[in-house]
């Protein structure tokens, strides 16, 4: 299968592209994570391939609207 009929496909299944269900798959596993185990932020980071725990706050304050440690503080 092509790479364009994949992507097609995918989108057609799911709504999105590849790379978007991916982003949303690791946000998820890192508020699961962060919600639910008491890992430092720098073990979540590498567990769901960020290369650094800012760079994963980064992330998931755009996609949440809050830091991870502001997630934790509302528990």
């Amino acid at each position: 299968m092509s790479r364009s009929t994949l992507l097609r496909q995918f989108k057609t299944m799911l709504g999105m592209s590849p790379i978007t269900y991916i982003k949303n798959w690791r946000m998820m596993r890192a508020y699961y994570l962060l919600k639910y185990s008491t890992k430092s932020l720098e073990q979540i980071a590498e567990l769901i391939g960020f290369s650094s725990a800012r760079t994963m706050n980064k992330a998931f304050k755009q996609h949440y609207g809050l830091t991870p440690n502001e997630l934790r503080q509302k528990q």
